[in-house]
């Protein structure tokens, strides 16, 4: 256990601490959804709804008529503020199933902190890095991105600890209140519990509205975000400290002795830095138009995605968006009204109005943000450009070009019967984009379109797609609601994006049972539940079943497929 290899980092007597929880006493002194967390082999572990939900716990970091002490000391710049947990996530994170570790809020529900800061862990599968981010009562923005990646299941157990040390005393007229804050993580074998940074460490000036303001309450805490039901019990923790920097012990590495380490190389200075000389710069392709929805339904809203596909961090406020009409381009910036990154891999759709994108859409709405002057984007075809600009202050007219897209009708899917409300999706970002070989419908199972989400027909580099295009899983269904067996899933991967599907079932002697699709345009992977029932909802009579699958493929040739299904 985690717990018991880090015992030798805290000191004895507890009191050296403002807190320190190995949660073997309960949550008495904890805030939140208690009632969604258990003691499991003497761990805390989440037990939520299984459907998609929000857990938070929190516990108050500084009261408002205590702690006096050892703030005035912090603020002295004699002392420092530490964190530290223990983490196991029993799955990789995704954008949907996320984990976040508050380091400071103002309200003991952190998700309705007017401010906060917390790290976060959950991107795509492949891609998740520690990302630190500040919410204000105005905007939620990126600070920092760890470079580290973190993409298989043996690498999701975490000793995390932040340290945060004033660069100056804060007494008198000092003109900059801030510090430094540190991201460490324990590596090598767990037993000897060494703390290594990382790498990555950060100067940030946005402390001082919350931590430094005279009797004013504040949490720190851990949020679980899922919407996969089979996440509900998979966040695990051992234990977690806040308050000043525990002690070093034998197994602590010296460079925790004594004062925080600043390598100079990794640690802004000053105040926080002008993003535009910080952040790099795109080159072309390293940001790519990766959808656009320009003929929506009545009421709903367009949008045009972005996607970084660069290593890189960006600022969001030197985008800008040209439309060519009138025979001029027309720019319109994406990012000047949010203070925002675009992180290595990361989506964003700009749009109209984000609340007026379709709720039917396979969507994150994290990651759709609302830009007052939409460029006129033309329902039938046109031309758009995504350019840099090197400062806010620069004219339109000086822009870095990083990419170019035409969009017509005509590359929709010719079977669609209509095709307002349906996204263009880029099939591959590694390509241009010039003509509509590179663009596909957005698939029917992801509800037509995916703003700030994965393309539906979304192509990876170096994976092999297996050695049938459909499987069901289980083979055997048996529905008696036992919990085991009780429907079966049929998933298609990526070789059938753009095909149109139907799927129904047959008894063995050729009687129709039951259309689990008609028509339906397939993304890169998916799969639809079958429960073994018939077309009224009545369970299926044991004995053997087929599945028929009727392809249409984009060059317009048919294809048919049988596959046994065994009801139990």
């Amino acid at each position: 256990m985690i717990l018991l290899t880090m015992a030798g980092l805290f000191p004895a007597n507890p009191l050296r601490a403002q807190w320190y929880d190995s949660f073997e006493e309960g949550l008495a002194p904890w805030h939140g959804h208690k009632e969604h967390f258990v003691l499991e082999d003497g761990r805390l572990c989440s037990k939520g709804p299984e459907k998609k939900s929000v857990l938070c716990l929190s516990r108050a970091l500084r009261n408002a008529d205590g702690d006096t002490a050892f703030y005035a000391g912090l603020m002295r710049g004699d002392s420092v503020l530490c964190h530290e947990w223990g983490v196991s996530l029993r799955f990789v994170p995704s954008t949907t199933n996320r984990l976040r570790i508050y380091l400071f809020c103002t309200d003991s529900l952190l998700g309705d902190s007017a401010h906060a800061l917390y790290l976060q862990l959950g991107q795509k599968g492949s891609e998740n890095r520690w990302q630190l981010f500040r919410n204000t009562p105005d905007t939620n923005f990126m600070l920092w991105q760890g470079r580290q990646v973190y993409s298989r299941q043996g690498q999701m157990e975490f000793n995390l600890r932040t340290v945060y040390r004033p660069s100056a005393s804060f007494s008198g007229d000092t003109a900059t209140k801030g510090g430094y804050w540190h991201l460490f993580h324990s590596t090598g074998e767990p037993s000897l519990a060494r703390w290594l940074p990382d790498g990555d460490s950060l100067f940030l000036d946005c402390v001082e509205p919350v931590l430094f303001k005279e009797a004013v309450p504040f949490y720190s805490g851990i949020m679980a975000l899922y919407q996969t039901a089979s996440r509900f019990d998979k966040y695990v923790f051992d234990y977690a400290m806040a308050g000043p920097l525990p002690p070093p012990r034998q197994n602590v590495l010296d460079s925790m002795r004594g004062a925080v380490p600043l390598p100079s190389d990794t640690v802004f200075r000053g105040s926080l830095p002008d993003p535009f000389r910080v952040f790099s710069v795109p080159v072309p392709g390293s940001l790519v138009i990766n959808e656009i929805l320009f003929n929506p339904r009545p009421g709903e809203s367009r949008f045009v995605e972005i996607r970084n596909v660069s290593d890189s961090v960006f600022h969001m406020a030197g985008l800008a968006l040209g439309v060519w009409a009138e025979n001029k381009w027309k720019y319109v910036r994406l990012g000047k009204e949010g203070y925002r990154w675009l992180s290595a891999g990361a989506l964003m759709a700009f749009a109209k109005d984000a609340r007026a994108i379709s709720p039917l859409y396979r969507s994150d709405p994290e990651n759709i943000h609302t830009v007052g002057a939409f460029p006129a984007l033309n329902d039938k075809a046109g031309r758009l450009r995504l350019v840099w600009l090197p400062s806010v202050k620069d004219s339109l007219s000086d822009t870095v070009w990083v990419d170019e897209v035409v969009y017509s009708e005509d590359y929709h899917h010719w079977l669609l019967p209509d095709v307002k409300g349906v996204s263009l999706e880029r099939i591959d970002v590694r390509k241009p984009a010039l003509t509509g070989e590179n663009w596909a419908s957005a698939a029917e199972t992801a509800g037509y379109a995916t703003p700030g989400y994965e393309n539906s027909h979304c192509r990876e580099a170096g994976k092999t797609a297996g050695p049938a295009y459909f499987v069901l899983d289980p083979p055997l269904v048996t529905p008696d609601n036992d919990g085991r067996n009780d429907f079966t899933y049929v998933r298609w991967d990526g070789r059938l994006s753009g095909f149109m599907c139907s799927m129904t079932i047959y008894d063995e002697r050729g009687r129709k049972i039951k259309t689990l699709c008609h028509q339906s345009l397939l993304g890169a992977g998916g799969e639809i539940r079958y429960d073994a029932t018939d077309a009224s909802g009545r369970v299926l009579r044991p004995g053997l079943y087929v599945l028929c699958v009727d392809l249409i493929r984009p060059d317009r040739k048919r294809k048919r497929l049988r596959y046994p299904l065994a009801v139990g």
